[in-house]
């Protein structure tokens, strides 16, 4: 009998093939199933038809199945099929239900297999699962007021904890990365792959570390580093370079690559195919390329994931490259040269490209496997395989975590058109937007001291949780429930039974706050356990800050306006009562955004009065969440600073902090940051605001001594620069005055200049092409955001204007 823990499911040769690693073996067991599964999907009996006699339909027969909308038994007919691209043309033409749903997804979830749980395989390959001790985990301190189903509520609750609560075995992997020879005018093409690999490198979790590097009589040895920690092989045959590369990549059961769907990956496949290799470990899908028997986990793909960067990595980075992203994790970065990569010492080459490959392990192995562990439990929860898992956007997640649930209990899953026409019942304040979002309360501008941030703990998904909010619970079909209205809103939400959303997202958040947070902080726990606890949570916080944002996007597959509606009217209406109580019990409310209340020097017995009524009278945690020393609030929505007590500095929406500020615009609001860092009281800010001033005035005075790379502006390329039809954004215009084609995701360095089209790359700019007035539009604005409060005023410091008065402090 084998313990395995499933990680991947694929389709091969029309079959579903399933990937368990096994970990005393350390390999990979592929089970590819034989007894003839064929995936379906429903129509109306009317559509069904014409569908009889299709080729590759293998049955359609008329069923009924529970429509969760409706709330009741729905005639259907269920159409099994041969070949699942009758699916996707259908859901190409808007036909029928479950059309979307991959052949592999369908296996999973028509077999309740779970991605990332352990099973037993025994001699004659017969699956089962690892059963779990439901009755272990204790409710006591799950909050269960407000839920409509709480029987269903705890067994679901029980059901995550238990999944998630699974050791996460270390998974045998290898890195590897390539070096390609490329002209100056060109970078190479992965689709043709005409150009020599000069270079693979390797560096595995079982210590392996080696560099495959071929010799080029052109180009010189260089200085061999007496202190490299890995092998160097030499190779005078390119294919045999690629041949050795192939039997290693096959012998790990997970290979790690930074940007290997879209270049590594491809670009060998095609080389092989050009050099007339044999055996070649890489399959082709469209312009990605996957492994064969292994599992491919793309780095580029998780650190890239909008969604991972800011609730997981805490927004450490801004650029995806693996240069950034380590050198903001690892605090190591690539290996630097001189001159054209192509042209390097062979010595040289070698160091550099086994470094990235070293560099891509290490951000899958920092913080005892953070990111390997952490994908596994965010398969455990959306159901997905761990390649898809990394490369896809978390909306897929959530949508997987739905549909799973749906199939299990043999519901038809929901498409738009099922929900009921119903029209938004506020006014979008944000041009485009369907609906009114969360409430913005008007800052109190000036310099505060002794501030109190009181913020909602998961205050959308605790909605979604209280308020029973779902797509197919808002305005649902019973007349009786039409009396349990969402405030400011023509909107009700049901009684009768628990919403998909509410369920799963709500006994998430129960669970991240009120389970795997307090045994992340247990002391009778090893500082291990502790650590996968945290960890479970921040997995949690990923899923429960996206799933407002997905149920808010007329993209997601699940979008129902009235429902996303409700979720923003409750948390106004929320907000609004704490803050009237707030006011009502004598504290001064400063500032309130979406989930937080800024309050000025409140009592502890204050506190505790709001943290009890938001309790009593919403099932809502509040809790402080932040103490400033001093918050310096502008009269700007979502612009402030604060120094809290701890002396650590916090900044929300100032641009001065953002990462295309020129240098030397980003030097100097730092410096300002510094200055204020030294206040301690109010008298303080008399001295501070000289220093200040004299700093900002010193920066207008000597602008054109500024060295001309401290002026860039580094602006990403963020979508195909040919979707960029009309209004070019000036990265752009920058861009093409190069010699290289632009691409998606390229950071361009760019002066603004006073001739057309105003912009130049820094490589191609003169510093008498500088628009100053621009700058100093620039400069004005990025200030003025931070002085205003001190009532410094910056047009009088640049010459233009009269100084107000002194801010009475």
């Amino acid at each position: 009998m084998l313990k395995v823990i499933l990680l991947s499911v694929v389709f091969k040769n029309r079959k579903p093939v399933l990937k368990f690693y096994e970990p005393k073996s350390k390999k990979l067991i592929l089970y590819e199933d034989n007894t003839d599964y064929k995936c379906h999907f429903y129509v109306t009996d009317e559509q069904s038809l014409s569908m009889k006699e299709m080729v590759g339909v293998d049955s359609v027969r008329s069923i009924e199945i529970f429509d969760v909308v409706r709330d009741e038994l729905r005639a259907v007919s269920k159409v099994t099929v041969n070949n699942p691209m009758i699916k996707y043309d259908l859901k190409e033409a808007g036909i029928g239900w479950e059309t979307d749903i991959k052949f592999y997804q369908d296996y999973i979830y028509d077999n309740n297999y779970i991605v990332g749980t352990w099973y037993d395989i025994d001699e004659n390959l017969d699956i089962t699962p690892i059963k779990s001790t439901e009755s272990s985990f204790n409710l006591s301190n799950i909050d269960m007021d407000s839920v409509v189903d709480t029987d269903k509520f705890s067994s679901q609750v029980t059901k995550w904890a238990n999944l998630l609560g699974q050791n996460i075995p270390s998974v045998r992997r290898m890195a590897f990365d390539i070096e390609v020879e490329s002209s100056r005018d060109s970078l190479p093409d992965s689709s043709t792959a005409l150009n020599r690999v000069t270079a693979i490198s390797f560096h595995g979790s079982d210590g392996l570390a080696k560099v495959f590097t071929l010799r080029r009589p052109e180009i010189t040895l260089g200085d061999e580093d007496e202190n490299k920690n890995y092998d160097l092989v030499w190779y005078d045959s390119e294919k045999k370079m690629l041949e050795d590369s192939f039997e290693l990549i096959d012998s790990y059961p997970l290979i790690l690559t930074y940007n290997g769907d879209m270049f590594d990956m491809p670009y060998l496949y095609n080389r092989a195919n050009i050099l007339g290799i044999d055996y070649n470990p890489f399959k082709m899908m469209a312009k990605k390329a996957t492994l064969n028997n292994g599992i491919h986990i793309d780095l580029y793909g998780v650190f890239s994931n909008p969604s991972l960067k800011t609730y997981a990595f805490n927004a450490k980075y801004v650029e995806d490259k693996l240069g950034t992203v380590s050198q903001a994790l690892l605090g190591e970065t690539k290996t630097e040269y001189e001159g054209e990569l192509n042209d390097i010492p062979l010595f040289l080459l070698s160091k550099y490209c086994y470094n990235d490959s070293r560099l891509t392990f290490e951000l899958s192995h920092f913080n005892n496997d953070l990111v390997m562990n952490m994908l596994i439990i965010l398969c455990r929860i959306g159901n997905m395989p761990i390649d898809d898992i990394s490369r896809l956007k978390i909306s897929n997640w959530i949508r997987s975590m739905f549909y799973f649930e749906h199939r299990i209990n043999n519901q038809l899953i929901p498409k738009s058109s099922d929900f009921p026409k119903v029209e938004s019942s506020t006014t979008a304040a944000i041009k485009g937007k369907k609906y009114q979002g969360a409430v913005v309360i008007e800052p109190t501008a000036g310099i505060h001291f002794d501030v109190t941030v009181l913020d909602f703990a998961s205050l959308y998904p605790s909605i979604m949780k209280t308020r029973n909010i779902s797509y197919e619970t808002i305005c649902c079909p019973h007349e009786e429930c039409k009396t349990n209205k969402i405030p400011n809103t023509n909107h009700w939400s049901c009684r009768k039974k628990i919403g998909i959303a509410s369920l799963l997202i709500g006994s998430l958040k129960e669970l991240r706050v009120n389970h795997f947070k307090a045994l992340s902080k247990d002391k009778t726990k090893t500082q291990q356990e502790r650590d996968i606890n945290d960890l479970i949570a921040q997995a949690l916080k990923v899923y429960l800050n996206a799933s407002y944002g997905v149920m808010g996007a007329d993209t997601f597959d699940l979008y129902f306006l009235p429902s996303a509606e409700s979720i923003t009217a409750v948390g106004r209406d929320i907000i609004l009562k704490i803050i009237e109580i707030a006011k009502e019990n004598g504290v001064v409310v400063l500032y309130g955004d979406t989930d937080s209340v800024f309050t000025y020097k409140p009592t502890k017995e204050q506190i505790d009065l709001l943290i009890e009524y938001c309790s009593k009278n919403y099932s809502i945690d509040l809790e402080v969440d932040k103490e400033y020393k001093y918050l310096v609030l502008s009269d700007r929505k979502k612009n402030y600073f604060g120094i809290k007590k701890d002396n650590s500095l916090d900044i929300k929406g100032l641009t001065g902090k953002k990462s295309n500020t020129p240098i030397y615009l980003r030097e100097l609001f730092y410096d300002i940051i510094e200055t204020l860092k030294k206040i301690e009281i109010p008298s303080d800010f008399v001295e501070a605001k000289n220093v200040i001033s004299n700093k900002i005035k010193n920066i207008y005075e000597n602008f054109d001594t500024i060295p001309l790379e401290k002026l860039v502006f580094r602006v990403m390329i963020k979508q195909e620069p040919s979707e960029y039809k009309k209004n070019k954004p000036q990265n752009i215009k920058a861009a093409e005055q190069l010699p290289e084609k632009p691409y998606k995701g390229q950071f361009v360095s760019f002066v603004k200049t006073w001739n057309e089209p105003h912009v130049k790359p820094l490589v191609l700019a003169k510093r008498s092409d500088i628009d100053k007035e621009k700058y100093f539009e620039n400069f004005e604005s990025t200030l003025e955001q931070i002085v205003d409060p001190m009532d410094i005023d910056i047009q009088f410091l640049m010459g233009k204007g009269k100084q107000t008065t002194l801010f009475q402090w």
